[in-house]
Parts: C-alpha cells; structure tokens; sequence
C-alpha cells in the first residue's frame, strides 16, 4: 500500500469517526500542513455528505449499546461469563466492520458547498485565496501574490458578526496552507491578513497593518 493510499484510508476513519483519539490528534495535527492529506479530508467529506439527510437520530441496536456500556463503564467480565464477553465483542466487531464496509462501497455521491473568498489587496501585492469546509473545518489557503518581509509575519484573522478578530494561524508568502480552524465560519465571515512581529501578534489582536481581505461566500 503506497503513502498515499494509507492516508486516503485514513481520511475515511478520520470522517466517519473509527480512529482513536491519539491517532486522531496527530491526524488533525499533519492536517494543519500537509495540503494533500487535507484534500483527501475533504473529498471523503464530499462524498460523504449526502448521507446525512438520508437518516434521522436513533437509537444503536441493543447488542451495540450493550457492548459500548461494558466498554465504558462495567466491572471486568468474571470467567464464567465468557459467553456474554464474546457475544460483546462479536457486536463491536461487527458494527465496525459495518461502518467500513459502507464506506469503502460509496460510489456515486454528490458535493456539499464550501464557502470560498478572494482577500484582496489593501496593501498592494498582497493577494490570497481560501477555501472553507464547514463539514471538517479545515481551512485551504492559497497564496497568489505575495513576499517575505524580514522580521515580520503574515497572520491570518478571521471576523464573525461580533466585530472581534480570531487568529487562524501565521502564513509563509508563496506557499499554500491547510488550516484546521476549530471554527464554525458561516457565510459573510470577513479573512484579513494583517502584517505583525515574528511568532504572531503579542496581543492576541491584529497590532500591524491589514495587507489583504475578503469574505467567505457560498460556492
């Protein structure tokens, strides 16, 4: 199986929820940079999304939730009960088993909207483009125009209906990002690059001037 393969698969565990937290940590980490992980994020996102209006809340069947209550909470199994260990296991198994099977059989599936904005230049030579998941939250930052100035960074805002700047994270002129936001960015979300000391703004604000913006729309 080659790298990229194994992150493809990776991306489905990520999206449909069977990876452990650890691994889930350090997946969420490499999306912060690496580009072509996050794409395959995505894709598994928009192949996946149309599943979503096709079912409603439920309960799992009684065998699953059985085996997620002994899982979390229940005294280990004494010996002779080894027939209700197995019966356990067997159903955790299975519903795994069922969850990947449904997703590596997807065929045909339909794309959800992403919000995009073009950050326009303020300050001239200053030009980016972004394009926003809603589903993973991941950020797709692409440089268009853009130069290092030494002793300075580019740092990434973004503005909500409140008026206050969150930091998104520093840029490097002339490269691409993948941004993990921990945000919910809705449409009309202003992005603004702003010009501020090495390592980001002190203040947890923009200190220096504002280089580039845009605002996030519906695709």
């Amino acid at each position: 199986m080659t790298d990229r393969e194994d992150d493809d698969i990776q991306a489905a565990e990520y999206i449909i929820g069977l990876m452990p937290l650890a691994d889930r940590k350090e997946f969420e980490t490499r999306l912060q940079t690496d580009t072509a992980l996050a794409a395959h994020v995505n894709d598994w996102t928009d192949r996946l999304a149309p599943f979503n209006a096709d079912y409603a809340d439920s309960a799992p069947p009684p065998a699953v939730k059985d085996a997620i209550d002994q899982r979390l909470f229940a005294s280990p199994v004494a010996r002779g009960n080894w027939w209700s260990a197995l019966r356990i296991r067997w159903a955790v198994i299975t519903a795994a088993l069922a969850a990947v099977v449904l997703v590596l059989g997807l065929q045909t599936l339909q794309t959800q909207p992403k919000l995009v904005a073009q950050l326009d230049p303020v300050e001239m030579g200053y030009r980016f483009a972004a394009t926003y998941n809603r589903d993973t939250g991941v950020l797709m930052v692409s440089t268009l125009e853009a130069v290092d100035i030494p002793d300075r960074a580019l740092e990434l805002w973004a503005i909500g209906e409140a008026g206050v700047p969150m930091s998104l994270g520093l840029l490097i002129a002339s490269e691409d990002f993948a941004i993990s936001t921990g945000l919910q960015l809705q449409p009309g979300t202003t992005l603004a690059v702003s010009l501020e000391p090495l390592g980001g703004s002190p203040t947890g604000a923009p200190t220096g001037p504002v280089l580039s913006a845009g605002v996030l729309s519906d695709v």
